[in-house]
């Protein structure tokens, strides 16, 4: 019986990521935005996590503004969708943070999970987005 349930969880990992379902739940906050190898200045901003059933679906602020957005889990990068938010303007310092915040996390090619740090990538913007569980 035991060697049929350790098969099962195996089989649970690979084909359903059953693992990292469960690790990207949570809230994140933001502590590095990178664009070019140069750090940005961060604004108040975080996206939390809740499980659906083959998706996720991550609400937060970003900077100025509250979002709310569906999100499918593709192992190694994200596919998001049906993204709501405030659309409330800021400073021009503000929105410019705000834009390389949604291109990091929406438009990702790439995404890590290592340590407690979560990071974004996309490559043909050059930018990088950590987070960190809270």
């Amino acid at each position: 019986m035991k060697k049929y349930f350790s098969f099962f969880l195996f089989l649970c990992f690979l084909f359903s990521g059953c693992s990292s379902k469960k690790a990207l739940e949570g809230k994140w906050e933001t502590t590095a935005l990178i664009k070019n190898s140069q750090e940005q200045k961060v604004f108040d901003s975080n996206i939390d996590f809740s499980s659906g059933d083959s998706f996720y679906e991550a609400r937060g602020r970003a900077g100025v503004n509250l979002f709310n957005v569906y999100v499918k889990d593709k192992g190694k990068s994200i596919e998001a969708f049906g993204m709501t938010n405030t659309g409330f303007r800021g400073t021009a310092e503000v929105m410019e943070f705000e834009d390389m915040f949604f291109d990091a996390f929406l438009n990702s090619d790439s995404y890590k999970l290592k340590k407690g740090v979560l990071c974004f990538y996309n490559q043909e913007k050059n930018l990088e987005l950590r987070l960190e569980k809270k």
